[in-house]
């Protein structure tokens, strides 16, 4: 099964809860990459999240279409966000194609 590779206009590594609170940023190459059985959020390095690692994805509307994946242990959570909603959805769609099994909430 090939990976499916998403480009955000940004990508963001966050204190986790404190969603103001921006540890690291990539806007020059951002990069989501849907794997077999991991999800895999490209900041300043790749972070790599098994399915099984994920507790939550929420997609939210602040400013552009911001998908913020939490895990379900360490400090920080990581978001990619879009221009176009379709876009995220396509992220959300391809992670539950390959059986992520974390609820998804749809805020905007």
């Amino acid at each position: 099964m090939e990976d499916l590779s998403f480009i955000p206009i940004a990508t963001f590594s966050v204190l986790r809860g404190l969603p103001l609170v921006v540890l690291s940023r990539n806007s020059l190459y951002p990069a989501v990459i849907v794997g077999r059985d991991s999800l895999t959020v490209r900041v300043i390095r790749r972070h790599r999240l098994h399915f099984d690692d994920i507790g939550e994805i929420r997609l939210s509307r602040p400013l552009t279409y911001q998908l913020t994946i939490t895990p379900r242990r360490g400090f920080r959570a990581f978001s990619a966000n879009f221009l176009r909603r379709e876009e995220a959805v396509r992220v959300v769609e391809a992670l539950k194609s390959r059986g992520l099994k974390s609820d998804v909430q749809y805020l905007a």
